[in-house]
């Protein structure tokens, strides 16, 4: 019974792990598709769509914006060009 336990609670924690990174970034991806959609319905041109934060691990470059996949999936980002200018 000890030895199923040393071999089956490390794969059972790298599971929980991974299923939990997982559920964290269906949770960012589907917060930073509302900034997306709110800025499109505004008019306002998304030009990058990232998931995760720190040096890009994978780009896709779509006709209107370009998906980032970054090394940390902690966070997230939609990039828009300057919409206005705060001068007078």
């Amino acid at each position: 019974a000890r030895l199923e336990a040393a071999l089956t609670e490390p794969l059972t924690s790298a599971l929980a792990g991974g299923a939990s990174v997982l559920t964290l970034t269906s949770v960012i991806v589907t917060h930073e598709l509302g900034h997306l959609g709110v800025a499109r319905a505004l008019g306002i041109r998304g030009d990058d769509f990232s998931v995760g934060f720190g040096p890009p691990l994978k780009t896709w470059s779509l006709p209107e914006f370009n998906v980032t996949l970054r090394a940390l999936p902690f966070g997230g980002c939609v990039a828009s060009p300057r919409a206005f200018t705060l001068e007078p």
